[in-house]
């Protein structure tokens, strides 16, 4: 089941936002609004994507088919052609189970890296909740300019833009290890470019399936 985004804390946002403004940081604006504009981007249609990816039952489905048309084939025909054709047919259905294969294991990247976002928004968001707690210690009316308070509200709004930047790098780092897993998946995955061409190999149609003076009708048993 799809989870929900969790809710964006209005009320501890404000306040951070509302020190940051009396105080000019920048950064600690910055991180704010990374965190509700960016950080979590579309991972919700990531998540759906990933669930139909695998999910998906077009490379069974396929498989089986072709298998159900090379059995009734099986009822009629011999000779070399049609053994030529059944080599070349078990190799292609052998694509199809590695590809189906390979697209759950992208399925499964997919869902790690959304896990991945999901947590580390999460994350940010209690760095917020955090923040916020530890400001509202202090009573902005009562600040005088060069007062120690100040200092201390200012490194509480830099441990906050710290916080979220190490939280954020940490993510990126294991987000390319993702990449990488899903990267190596998708070069073991088969697009079927090699069917029908002069490449070579077992993939390519044998020229006795192709002649029909290589097929011949079973004869009838009596």
């Amino acid at each position: 089941m799809a989870r929900k985004k969790p809710e964006w804390p209005e009320e501890n946002a404000g306040t951070v936002r509302k020190y940051a403004n009396r105080f000019d940081h920048e950064g600690a604006l910055e991180t704010l609004d990374m965190i509700r504009d960016e950080l979590f981007g579309d991972s919700e249609a990531m998540e759906a994507l990933a669930r139909q990816w695998g999910s998906d039952n077009t490379m069974t489905d396929s498989g089986l088919e072709i298998q159900r048309a090379s059995n009734e084939l099986a009822g009629y025909w011999q000779g070399g052609g049609y053994d030529a054709y059944t080599k070349h047919e078990f190799a292609v259905r052998g694509l199809f189970t590695n590809n189906e294969t390979q697209m759950n294991g992208i399925s499964d990247v997919m869902l790690d890296c959304v896990e991945l976002i999901y947590g580390t928004y999460a994350d940010a968001l209690r760095f917020i909740s955090s923040c916020a707690h530890d400001l509202v210690s202090f009573s902005l009316a009562d600040l005088i300019p060069g007062a120690g308070t100040i200092v201390k509200i200012i490194q509480v709004l830099n441990d906050f833009v710290k916080n979220v930047s190490d939280l954020v790098a940490a993510a990126i780092e294991k987000m390319g290890t993702l990449m990488v897993k899903k990267g190596k998946l998708t070069t073991f995955a088969n697009d079927f470019s090699g069917l029908g061409t002069d490449t070579g190999g077992p993939l390519v149609m044998p020229g006795a399936a192709g002649n029909p003076d290589a097929w011949n009708v079973k004869p009838i048993e009596a």
